[in-house]
């Protein structure tokens, strides 16, 4: 009987064998053409140059290929650009495993989710006896999403972008079938406007712009606006009614005939290859457009901090027409008129907070040179004159609430000299200074005002209006009792 039973296991055991061997036998992937295409495209709508479908083929040989086929609306020759990239047979199987892992053969064909935008994802892996596609709208199968993510991500960020840039001016050169008419510039209308986002009074909340513009007899306006200048529309609205300006003065000058004409060679090299939205890789902050205007059309670029070398060619030419101090110069009038003009609510700048203290300086401190450990030493003022100097807890530093503090009665003077430098300098400060040093550690002045909370960071301070309010409240401080102070600081840390 315990014979019988042990066969009995044995035969059940060797089954699971087989049964285990057989659900990790490898995928029998296709040699004669690529094993594995991951695409993705946009979803819509979009500017007809970022509608085309982005392909990565990969077959045995370690051949990877980025390159597109279009759709229906774009023309396309046998020359489009495409981008090829030999793996080595390291990275082919870890391809290949890639995709076992995933379960790839288990998965539905079908994993989108459902919208009305966004973009389709796909992957196509080739066996030696089928095919299986898998893909979607905006795919949510975390397997899949792990296969098509390794995939592209094969290809270097840098080539990849390049590659796109050649393909995008490669559809408008097949595709623009008005580029012997787009000469035709508006006669009563500036052809050219720059429009630059700018901040007064230091802060991003205060925006205006810069409108540059050009027109077809070489005369330039320089004004600064609410607003950045709208082109005409199909109403024939009057675009002088579109922005509101902000200075009355404004920089007149007369652009000579080679510079006007260098000015439409870069619009017809670079311009109408441009797409409408520009992304930064960065982000970005402030607002810049650039806007052609044609008799029977005008077309926009725009984005924040663009950092496209089409985009910069023309920008940067029509900045260096200006006169560069007769700029700074007006520029500068600009702020200080709009800093008068919005100090209606100068005496609000004033009224500070009596529940807690007006003002708080934070410098951050590292625990050592090597350490990437930081903590705060904070200062911080209240309407009664007291200063309090204690540490804040920071990035892997807790401070505990019975850690030493400095504490000091501030005299009459010595506040109202605080007071002063926060009028004089604070408002006028952006709201972020980069340090030239570039280092990290940051430093930050806040202002608690009985209706508001505004603070200014800076990573080593080298803007002088900071750095006289910074140094004013390090300065109330007994220097051989703050760095007594420190020294228990770094102890209480310490243990």
């Amino acid at each position: 009987m315990q014979r019988k039973t042990l066969v009995i296991s044995s035969i059940v055991y060797l089954a699971l064998i087989i049964l285990m061997i057989g659900c990790a036998k490898k995928y029998n992937y296709a040699t004669d053409e690529p094993f594995v295409i991951a695409t993705s495209y946009s979803a819509g709508p979009d500017d007809y140059r970022n509608m085309y479908d982005r392909n990565i083929s990969i077959d045995q040989d370690g051949n990877l290929v980025l390159y597109t086929t279009g759709n229906s609306d774009i023309v396309l020759g046998d020359d489009v650009p495409m981008l090829e990239v030999q793996l080595d047979e390291e990275q082919v199987i870890e391809v290949e495993d890639v995709i076992q892992e995933q379960k790839f053969l288990s998965l539905r064909d079908d994993v989108s989710t459902p919208s009305e935008d966004g973009g389709y994802g796909y992957v196509t892996v080739n066996l030696e006896k089928k095919s299986k596609e898998v893909g979607g709208l905006n795919p949510d199968n975390p397997q899949f999403i792990e296969v098509h993510r390794y995939i592209f991500s094969l290809v270097d960020d840098d080539d990849f972008k390049k590659w796109k840039e050649e393909v995008e001016e490669y559809i408008w050169e097949m595709n623009s079938l008005r580029t012997n008419e787009k000469t035709d510039y508006h006669e009563e209308e500036p052809f050219l406007i720059l429009s630059l986002e700018r901040y007064w009074g230091g802060s991003s909340q205060n925006v205006y712009y810069h409108n540059i513009l050009i027109d077809l007899d070489g005369n330039l306006v320089v004004s600064a606006d609410e607003s950045a200048y709208e082109y005409i529309e199909d109403d024939g609205t009057d675009s002088e009614n579109r922005v509101q300006d902000v200075y009355a003065r404004t920089i007149e000058m007369q652009v000579d005939d080679k510079k006007l004409k260098k000015l439409q060679e870069l619009i017809q090299m670079h311009f109408w290859k441009l797409n409408e939205s520009i992304t930064n890789s960065d982000g970005g902050n402030k607002r810049e457009s650039i806007t052609v205007q044609l008799t029977d059309e005008a077309k926009r670029v725009r984005g924040s901090d663009p950092d496209h070398h089409r985009f910069l060619a023309i920008r940067d030419e029509i900045i260096d027409i200006l006169d560069e101090e007769a700029y700074e110069a007006w520029e500068e009038e600009v702020n200080e008129d709009l800093w008068e003009k919005n100090e209606l609510n100068s005496n609000k700048k004033t009224d500070y907070s009596e529940d807690e203290p007006f003002l708080i300086l934070n410098m951050e401190e590292k625990i050592s040179e090597e350490s990437i450990y930081r903590y705060y030493h904070q200062v911080s003022i209240n309407m009664d004159g007291k200063l309090v100097l204690a540490a804040e807890m920071g990035l892997g530093v807790e401070i505990d609430d019975d850690a030493p503090v400095i504490e000091k009665q501030l005299n009459e003077n010595e506040l109202e000299k605080v007071k002063e430098l926060i009028e004089a300098h604070f408002w006028k400060l952006e709201d972020f200074n980069y340090g030239a040093s570039g280092e990290r550690q940051m430093d930050e002045i806040i202002i608690h005002l009985t209706d508001d909370t505004i603070g200014v960071r800076s990573n080593n301070p080298d803007d002088d209006k900071f750095l006289s309010i910074r140094n004013e409240v390090i300065n109330l401080i007994d220097e051989d009792a703050r760095k007594a102070w420190e020294k228990e600081i770094e102890k209480h840390i310490s243990e």
